[in-house]
């Protein structure tokens, strides 16, 4: 068979002669490895058209006339059946035309849209305003001896040399980050806590353990604020009514190369205070505004890890609030009793410093908010103000790796979350507690000041939101609930 010699007739073989036999037999064995037998010469002729013979050989077509060829060239190119052209006034348009964005949320009439991977506006030239709905500023400038009007980091210098830093963090707080984040108008607190919650190892620490204290605290501490709007007028004002707001945001509005003081609205945090309800009128007259019924428990109803609901006296306390025009903040109530307040009380509502507790992992306490608690308030016309602090954002974020382990990312989603649930962006604001007992450590990793605080708009950027809307996020909600609500 193929690659093998054919063998001899016998006759030859035996003709051979010794001395031959082996030359001959190396020559068979050379030619058995060919596989093709040895062909004729051929004419020269006839071997050029072998040659052309070997390559790929097309069908020899017709030749068409010459007025065809042209377009048969022509539509070998076209892969498509052409398309007729559009009316010469439709193509410009035609151009110019986007695909239509969709809906970011699942209300129809929230007007929140994205466009996947299309940049919008740098509009953070002109960085919006920021009303900060929680800080205990009276509590650290006297408590800690903390002097905000400084850059924060002279403040953490002299911290570190006084021990301030082991109780309270690392401070997040001075006028001139204050400016850089153009956050100029804060809820400033009244607070103290109950004897049972002292930490012993703070010498400086303000407790009480009657109403009777609690009241002369909290007198005390809201005079404070009325002394530092006086002796440092250049760092802090109080804004107690509607032309004191007119007249502070005329001046954040206005283009300076000074520092511009902060403004400040009293926010009673735990109404044990509160002695008779009598005092009410007085406590409105010297300035307070807003008041949340408790940190921990209390006589009013149950707080912080300290669960219960909305006492008597609770209930005669709200319906006095709401008689005088006090605003009302649900924060650090137990459940039941801040939804008992969103039944009975007819004023205006808050939660100033607070979180959806559904997107808080390994989240197990009374401290944040329930999608029942959010819906209520949203009905209510409330305004929630979202906190950036790393506990309220993942409770596991020590095991997860500390605080690189926690974004601002985090803060925009609770803010969405929100949004969401309203079906628009009216209901949500920034409450930080920045100082609160709690310092840089503890903050999302892109915060190192106040300063920082714009870092979160890019995040609502991305999830679709615009700069309209940024802007009520960042002060245009709690605002709009402030003019509602201050004295003229």
């Amino acid at each position: 068979m193929f690659g093998e010699a054919a063998p001899k007739p016998a006759e030859e073989a035996m003709e051979e002669t010794p001395a031959e036999a082996p030359e001959a037999k190396a020559k068979l064995l050379r030619k058995s490895r060919s596989t093709k037998k040895p062909q004729p010469k051929l004419p020269k002729q006839l071997r050029k058209l072998l040659k052309k013979s070997r390559k790929p050989s097309k069908k020899l077509q017709p030749k068409l006339p010459k007025q065809l060829r042209k377009p048969l060239r022509k539509s070998r190119k076209l892969s498509k059946k052409p398309q007729p052209k559009p009316p010469k006034q439709l193509r410009t348009p035609l151009r110019k035309q986007k695909p239509k964005p969709t809906k970011k949320l699942k209300k129809t009439n929230y007007s929140t849209k994205t466009n996947a991977g299309k940049k919008k506006p740098a509009f953070f030239l002109s960085m919006p305003f920021i009303l900060e709905a929680h800080q205990d500023l009276d509590y650290n400038i006297t408590i800690l001896g903390r002097d905000y009007r400084l850059p924060n980091a002279q403040t953490r210098l002299r911290d570190r040399q006084t021990g301030n830093d082991v109780y309270g963090g690392g401070s997040l707080l001075g006028l001139p980050e204050y400016n850089a984040a153009q956050v100029g108008l804060v809820f400033g607190t009244l607070f103290s806590v109950p004897e049972r919650h002292h930490n012993p190892k703070f010498k400086g620490e303000q407790f009480y353990n009657t109403p009777t204290e609690a009241h002369r605290i909290y007198w005390n501490q809201l005079d404070f604020y009325h002394k530092l709007a006086e002796t440092q007028s250049e760092a802090f004002r109080l804004v107690l009514t509607k032309r004191d707001l007119k007249s502070h945001m005329e001046l954040w509005q206005t283009q300076t190369n000074t520092l511009k003081p902060i403004g400040i609205i009293p926010l009673m945090e735990g109404a044990e205070g509160i002695v008779d309800l009598d005092d009410l009128p007085a406590w409105w007259e010297r300035g307070l505004r807003v008041i949340g019924l408790a940190w921990a428990g209390n006589r009013f109803c149950g707080g912080t890890r300290e669960p219960g609901k909305l006492t008597h006296e609770g209930k005669d306390l709200i319906r006095a609030m709401a008689e005088v025009g006090f605003v009302l903040d649900l924060s650090h109530m137990d459940e039941p009793a801040a939804l008992e307040c969103l039944d009975l009380y007819p004023g205006q509502i808050i939660a100033s410093h607070a979180n959806a507790a559904k997107l808080v992992k390994g989240y197990n306490s009374n401290r944040l908010l329930s999608d029942q608690v959010i819906n209520k308030l949203i009905a209510r016309n409330g305004v929630i103000g979202v906190m950036p602090i790393n506990a309220f954002l993942n409770a596991d974020w020590n095991e997860d790796g500390g605080k690189p382990a926690v974004s601002l990312r985090l803060v925009a989603e609770q803010i969405d979350a929100i949004c969401q649930i309203a079906g628009d962006a009216r209901h949500v604001g920034i409450g930080t507690d920045f100082d609160g007992g709690l310092g840089v450590e503890k903050v999302p990793v892109e915060i190192n000041t106040i300063a920082d605080l714009p870092r979160l708009f890019p995040f609502l950027e991305e999830l679709g939101y615009d700069s309209k809307e940024i802007d009520r996020i960042a002060s245009g909600n709690f605002l709009d609930m402030v003019k509602t609500t201050l004295p003229d």
